[in-house]
Formats: C-alpha cells, structure tokens, sequence
C-alpha cells in the first residue's frame, strides 16, 4: 500500500551488485531510511485524521445551507437559480482549521446588477439579518451555529454552461469560473490527503494564497 509519501513495501536484493560486507550495509542504510519515511507518513496521517472534516452528504454543517435559504431567496428573489456546497468541502479537501462550508449561489445571468452591487448587496442583507459578514476575495464569510460560512455569489453567463462571473473585491474586477469543472477534477485526482496536507503547512506558515492553488 502506497503511503502519503509514496513508501512502499520493498524487498532489498543487492547480493548480485555489491560484496557481503557492503551489501548489508547498504541494506541497513535502506533499512533505516524506510523506517524514517514510514515513521514521517504515520505523523502525517495523524494530522489528516486530527484535521479531518466530515464532509458526507449527513454532515451537520450542510444544515447551515436550509437556515439560510430564507434569507437568501428574499434577497435575490427570481433571479436565484441555486445554492450549492462548493469548495473543499465539495471536493474533499477540507480541514477543521479553516473553513467549515462555502456556498456557492448561482444567479441568473439575466439579473441586470453588475457584480460589484451583487456582492455588496448580499454583505447588506446579512447585516440587517443580523450576521457580521467579512468581506473576501469572492466571497462573504459569516458564522452560523458556531460554523464558518463563505458565501460566493455569481452570475451564470448562459443556460448551457455552468460557467459563472464572479466578483473580485480585492482588485474591483471579476473572474470566470466553472464550479462544477472544478469540483470534478479535483475527485477525480484523487490527490484530496496531499492537498490537505499542504493546506496545514501554508496555514502553519501564515502563507496568503487562495487554496485554489493547492
């Protein structure tokens, strides 16, 4: 079985390259050196297990999603068309150390605010529901029942695609996006334990770059 570092189980037979004496010590140096990437990979995998979040589709953060809908339906009236779980959670990567949930809301790409009032709208109406939003790159965070939300508001730019323009606060411009692309591919890697594990060292490391890097 492949570990997180890529040890595997491997019988050493050099007895046809080297003499007795240097064969057994290259064996212990092999030995030794296993033994240490066995021990490395156990104490990442103990990270993973401490950081692991329960992302299935009975997890109690997915919760959050129905007591919002409210609020979220009286805000963008018609022009809502879904609200999703998106972002690691969604494609497994998640750590207990950084967000629970991000929500992805879906509006109609006929709905005639430019994306700059969508996003400072949706941050309006979490204020006077009673929510101390934070503004972030695309996304406005906020905690409900003690789970931290991001909420990412787009606009889909045509009914056959699930292509979606959302707003950059940070730079006062947008971006394109595909939500569903990116969830897939990032399943279908199967890289979900390394990811993790790199989210942990840049969040020990206090590194400032989106997880979408990752």
């Amino acid at each position: 079985m492949k570990g997180l570092l890529g040890v595997e189980n491997v019988i050493f037979n050099t007895s046809f390259l080297f003499p007795v004496n240097e064969n057994r010590f290259i064996v212990n140096v092999a030995v030794d050196v296993l033994s240490r990437l066995l021990q490395a990979d156990e104490y990442l995998r103990s990270l993973l297990a401490r950081e692991a979040v329960d992302n299935s589709t009975t997890s109690p953060v997915l919760t959050v999603r129905a007591e919002l809908m409210p609020l979220l339906r009286n805000w963008a009236g018609s022009d809502l068309l879904s609200v999703q779980p998106s972002g690691s959670f969604a494609k497994g990567t998640a750590v207990k150390s950084g967000t629970d949930i991000d929500l992805f809301i879906s509006l109609a790409g006929t709905a005639h605010q430019p994306l700059r009032e969508v996003y400072e709208g949706l941050f309006t109406a979490l204020v006077e529901a009673g929510f101390k939003p934070r503004r972030q790159n695309v996304s406005v965070n906020i905690r409900v029942n003690g789970y931290s939300v991001d909420l990412v508001p787009g606009h889909r730019q045509n009914v056959e695609t699930a292509d979606h323009s959302l707003y950059v606060s940070k730079h006062g411009t947008w971006i394109k996006t595909n939500v569903q692309k990116h969830i897939a591919y990032v399943r279908a890697a199967r890289w979900q334990d390394e990811t993790r594990i790199l989210k942990l060292w840049r969040n020990q490391q206090e590194l400032d770059f989106p997880s979408f890097y990752l």
